[in-house]
This record gives C-alpha cells, structure tokens and sequence, in this order.
C-alpha cells in the first residue's frame, strides 16, 4: 500500500509540475505576441509592416512565438529540482537547439526567436524554487 500512495503522490507531483511549466511556457508565448503587435515600433516588426527586416512579417514573428511555447515549457520541466551543473546545461541545450529548428521550420529560416530562446528559456528554466 505504501508503494501506490508513493507512485500516486510522485504522479501528481510530476502532473503538478507539468501544468506549471505550460503555464510558464504560454505566458512567454504571450509575452513575446505583445512584443510583436506592440505598434508602433519604428524599423522592427509590428503591426503595419516589417520595419527593417525584409525577412519577417508579424504573422511570422506569431507562428515562431507558438512553435517556441512546447520547448520553453520543456525547457522548465526537465530543470525543475535540478542542480545547476553542466548535464542542466546540455540539456537545456538539446531543448533550445530544438526549439530553434522548430523555430526556424515555423518561419521558412528566420532565427525571429532565437535571443528569446536563450534568454527565456533557461532563465524560466530556473524559475521555480
């Protein structure tokens, strides 16, 4: 009996943990769609056009910001009550450089996301005490 109330305390743990980390995920999702409609926003995307970059438009800049959301929200799974160490950062490495191909898939090559990737990413990663 003991070991069923321990799996069934650890699964509803991990399902807790798992909802927190797709709330953190679909904030900076958010975050990074207010970014991009934030107008007006002279030489960078936003609303009326691509500023200066030939290369985006804003429904690009939405589809990089949702296929981002499932990688920053596993970004923080697999940090949560991890030590900082260097298997946390090769991990977290793995997740970006997955996060950039879908990323770049989402936006015919654009790297739209690329700084938020490694700025968000594993600062949410270290987000939880």
């Amino acid at each position: 009996m003991h070991g069923d109330t321990l799996t069934t305390n650890v699964v509803r743990d991990a399902v807790q943990d798992l909802h927190l980390c797709d709330c953190l995920a679909a904030l900076a999702r958010q975050a990074l769609i207010a970014e991009a409609e934030l107008t007006p926003k002279p030489g960078l995307v936003d609303r009326p056009g691509p500023g200066a970059h030939d290369d985006l438009s804003l429904e690009l800049i939405l589809r990089s910001a949702t296929a981002l959301e499932t990688y920053l929200s596993m970004m923080v799974f697999f940090s949560v009550d991890r030590n900082l160490d260097p298997t946390l950062r090769e991990g977290l490495a793995v997740i970006g450089r997955g996060a950039e191909r879908a990323m770049s898939t989402a936006t015919r090559g654009s790297n739209a996301h690329k700084g938020a990737i490694w700025t968000m990413g594993p600062p949410r990663s270290c987000g939880r005490a």
